[in-house]
């Protein structure tokens, strides 16, 4: 499987806190992500949040690169993913998250996952750009990082098994 192959992104944050910790949680999964990938930052997050990212990914272990798109629409043209999820709240949610197919899509496509980084998550013309997933039903919502951490960790223990 190829870390080239999972794009995730955060997408549309004003907290610099949210974009150091989202790449700090993205650099702690190797294995699966090689490369940062945020759109629509502002504020903030733009001029202290993305130079930390960027600092976080080269000083890791395996590193990749910091993309920085001004929108979703913008990574879609520019990667060309095969397949395009975006993790929303089960309210927005079209199916559950399945670990196992989305492994195997990894394995022979380009997967593109969008994370929404502000409370008011994305918005349903964003939501209508991929299929809509959602985390187990007992989660609730949660903040961007959680949802990621929990994402890829499904993913990685999925891997192991």
């Amino acid at each position: 499987m190829s870390t080239q192959n999972l794009l995730i992104t955060l997408h549309n944050t004003h907290s610099s806190n949210t974009v150091k910790l989202f790449a700090n949680t993205v650099v702690n999964f190797p294995h699966l992500c090689k490369n940062l990938i945020f759109s629509k930052i502002t504020s903030s997050a733009a001029s202290m949040g993305i130079p930390d990212a960027q600092k976080i990914i080269l000083g890791s272990e395996n590193p990749g690169s910091l993309f920085f798109f001004s929108d979703i629409q913008d990574i879609i043209e520019a990667l060309n993913p095969d397949k395009i999820y975006l993790l929303a709240p089960k309210r927005f949610g079209q199916k559950l998250v399945l670990f196992s197919d989305i492994i195997q899509e990894i394995k022979e496509q380009k997967v593109l996952v969008v994370v929404g980084g502000s409370p008011s998550g994305l918005t349903r013309k964003e939501l209508d750009l991929g299929e809509c997933i959602f985390l187990e039903e007992s989660i609730k919502d949660l903040n961007p990082v959680a949802s990621t951490a929990i994402f890829l960790y499904g993913l990685s223990k999925q891997i192991s098994e």
